[in-house]
Order: structure tokens, then sequence, then C-alpha cells
């Protein structure tokens, strides 16, 4: 299956570019040397580019081509754009390289793309005169696969470190965008003051109005990736919906063993008739009786991934290794009808538990 190029909004820029300085259409007489695998070897160092391609001889051509390389004052030109424009720069910091910022070169006098030959260097060890000649054509189309899978590599051809030039920026700027409190100082809030447990107020809290996202997050990602050759979005859906189902399939079959409680000898309870037990009878004598927990904590890795759960001498959570997964649990199963009776921290994280399984 032959490659397609241009892809993503810079890669096809390059290669409409080239077209359009290209005398004869002779842009796509490399295309077929780039398919089969006759361009190899790219190297680039800065503002230059250095590839073999095979030809009719038997060493392969060598091909360099050189583009201008933005001066000092060019560099402090970008990074006064995108200082003084907060799009442009969320969207770098995001990783992404927006068209608006190709435009505000473009006002500024800065070329990313070659506006003419004259712009470039480009040589090939073979006979032909004209150019580009297939040889250069291919390399070309290989440069278009590179900007393609990393837009930002059409800045690094002009030996400008786009996403390295962050650092440089005024750093309020940046801190807007880039800071996130850590955890440690949401939960040491000077501020923070302590209140009393309210159950009604968990009670009124509507999750109902939280809205399935998960089509608005997967038509974020385009049917043709650059990465795969086939309908990427399509697979991820299909994965996503298995992941939803075996979460909830490993609480419904993670489970504990109750100690055997022993009928005394003699005893005639195997004759008495047995009284139906309701839900939050079922699930005190499953669960041990969870309303002895007095407190409850959670010790955090240093990435917060929860390691241990402590409850003092409560048998669930006695073993390091299986207290997680036995808290999930818990918190799966227990009845609203029951958390008026358990401790103020079950209640609060079987609140985080049912808004995590919505989202």
């Amino acid at each position: 299956m032959a490659n397609v190029y241009g892809k993503t909004w810079w890669g096809k820029k390059w290669l409409d570019v080239f077209n359009e300085i290209s005398d004869e259409n002779r842009l796509p007489r490399g295309k077929t040397y780039a398919n089969t695998g006759r361009a190899h070897s790219i190297k680039t160092e800065k503002n230059v580019i250095t590839a073999r391609v095979n030809g009719s001889r038997p060493s392969p051509y060598k091909v360099k081509i050189i583009l201008n390389e933005f001066t000092d004052e060019q560099k402090a030109t970008i990074s006064q754009i995108i200082n003084e424009s907060p799009t442009i720069l969320s969207a770098l910091v995001s990783k992404q390289l927006p068209p608006q910022l190709f435009e505000r070169l473009e006002e500024a006098g800065i070329h990313i793309f070659p506006h003419g030959w004259r712009n470039l260097q480009a040589d090939c060890s073979c006979p032909d005169w004209a150019m580009p000649c297939k040889h250069i054509a291919a390399v070309l189309y290989l440069i278009c696969a590179e900007i393609d899978k990393n837009p930002f590599f059409v800045f690094l051809l002009h030996g400008c470190d786009l996403l390295g030039m962050l650092g440089d920026l005024q750093p309020e700027n940046v801190d807007k965008l880039l800071k996130v409190p850590s955890l440690t100082s949401v939960l040491n809030d000077g501020n923070a003051t302590t209140s009393v447990f309210d159950q009604a107020v968990l009670d009124n809290i509507d999750l109902s109005g939280i809205r399935n996202l998960g089509e608005n997050i997967k038509s974020m990602l385009r049917d043709d990736p650059v990465f795969y050759d086939k309908n990427f979005r399509e697979i991820l859906s299909d994965c996503y919906k298995f992941w939803a189902k075996h979460v909830y399939s490993r609480l419904t079959f993670l489970d504990f063993k109750l100690p055997l409680t022993r009928v005394p000898k003699g005893s005639n309870a195997k004759s008495k008739s047995i009284k139906k037990e309701t839900e939050e009878e079922v699930f005190a004598k499953k669960w041990m009786h969870p309303e002895q927990i007095a407190t409850l904590s959670l010790d955090f890795e240093d990435n917060y991934d929860i390691f241990d759960v402590k409850a003092g001498d409560y048998i669930p959570f006695q073993k390091r290794d299986a207290s997680f997964p036995h808290l999930a649990k818990l918190l799966y199963d227990i009845p609203n009808s029951y958390l008026h009776k358990v401790c103020n921290e079950l209640r609060f994280l079987h609140m985080v538990s049912q808004f995590v399984g919505k989202l």
C-alpha cells in the first residue's frame, strides 16, 4: 500500500510549497522512490538534511538539502510572537503546533517554508541537472513524512527548537498554563476549615448531569492518524468499551473469603425457618460490619498510587497487597441506606467512587 504524505496541515503545506516552485510537476516523480524504500539513511543536523537514494548505478546517490537557519534576531521575534499570543502559547504547551503561528510569522517576514529554490540549497550526486531531480524529490517526501509525525520538525530544520524556547519565555505567562497545584498543597490549605459531615449534602449531589464525553474525546482523533494505517479511532473505541466492562467485571468478581462460622453441636438452628435478610444485613455480614471502622487513612506512593489502606483492626484491610482491591469492592457494594453508619472517610470515598464510575 502506497504511503500517504501530507496528512497534517504542516505536512501538506510542505508539499504544496514545493509543488508550486517546481517546474513540470517534478516533485511527484520522487514519490515512487520514497514509497519503495529507495530513499533511506536520512539524517538531520540543525538545518542540514542528508540522505542516500538508490538509483540506476550500483552506489546510492548522495543528497544534501540545506534550509536557511533562523538568525538570533528571527528567533527573538518568534519568541515575542508566542509570548504575546495566549492562544498560540497554550497550544505549544499542549505540544500542538497551530497554523496561526505560520500566519503570524509570515506577517513578520519569517518564512518557515521556502518561497523559492533560492531559500534552500539542494544537491544530488546524480547526473540529472533538473531541480529537483527525482532523488531530491524523494528526500522531500521523506521530510514530509517526518513533519507529519512531528510538525515541530519543520522548525528544527531551521535550527530552531520551538519547544525548547518555551523555557525562555516570560515565566509568569508559562506558569499560568503549566502550574498545577500539588495534592499536598490542596490538602494542606491553610485556609481550610473543619466542617461537620452532612449526609444530606451528598444525597443531593446529582451525578446524572455529567454528560458522556467519550464521543467528544474520540472525535479529537483522526480516522487516519499518521502513526497507524487503519482506522485507529474505531479500534480505540472498542478498547474503551472493553476496559469499562473489565473494570466493573473485576469489581463484581473480586471477593475475599469470610471466616467460617461453626454451628454448635446439638443446635437446632437448621430446623428453624430462615428469615430473609435485608440488603443492609447481607452487606454487614459479608463485610464484617464496616461501621466498626472508626477512621480510615490511605498511604500513597510518590506518584499518588495507593499502596496501603489503614483501618485499625478491620480484617479485610489487614493484608497490604489486598487492602486497596478490597476497599474498591467495598465501595462498590455498599448500599446508600448503609452510609449513615460508616465513618466520614468511607462516605467521602464512596461519593468519589461514584463520580469516577460516572466518568
